[in-house]
């Protein structure tokens, strides 16, 4: 998805979500997890979903999401879904099947890069990994409700400034760094 220069607040976006990911997570957003998924929209006022990445069947859905639309994009172009995240404020995940793995996950690490409000179907207990419930990521549960614009913006921002110490470019060095004696392994300290 790229890296993006800038940055939007939250506050200068529409109040748009993704769904962003593989062909085994995403079908299960819409059917397992369709009321979390609700309640996020809800609690954070989304008017539309995009759907990004392999078609699945969205017919689970009908009538369940009243007032919010829902738009399949498929499969995108980079650019098209770095776009996308930039003009949305939040990032719907189930990453449920892999307990402790939320720092490894691309699609987190997309959403944390192009700054979203990441929202996850349950608590990942990524604390090991730098990764923290209610400081870098939501859970779609009650709590959400309960937060301002302002709060939203802060998990964005967390989640934004801890991806800097993962991007590409920190990644790239620290393994280069075992192939080359002469370049200094970059720990993010």
């Amino acid at each position: 998805m790229g890296e993006p220069q800038s940055i939007l607040p939250l506050k200068e976006r529409p109040p748009y979500l993704i769904v962003f990911g593989s062909k085994h997570s995403r079908p299960l957003v819409y059917t397992k997890f369709s009321k979390n998924l609700l309640k996020a929209c809800r609690a954070l006022g989304i008017e539309r979903i995009y759907d990004v990445g392999d078609p699945c069947d969205l017919s689970a859905t009908e009538g369940q999401f009243k007032g919010i639309e829902i738009i399949p994009m498929g499969f995108q172009p980079n650019q098209v879904v770095s776009e996308l995240m930039l003009t949305s404020r939040a990032g719907f995940l189930d990453y449920s099947r892999f307990p402790r793995g939320l720092g490894k996950s691309t699609i987190f690490a997309a959403y944390a890069a192009h700054g979203l409000v990441p929202v996850l179907t349950r608590y990942n207990p990524s604390e090991a990994d730098g990764v923290e419930n209610n400081k870098h990521y939501l859970v779609a549960d009650e709590n959400l409700s309960s937060l301002d614009l302002s709060q939203l913006q802060q998990i964005a921002d967390n989640a934004h400034t801890w991806y800097q110490d993962h991007n590409l470019a920190k990644v790239a060095n620290f393994y280069g760094s075992y192939f080359n004696p002469d370049v200094e392994p970059d720990f993010g300290n």
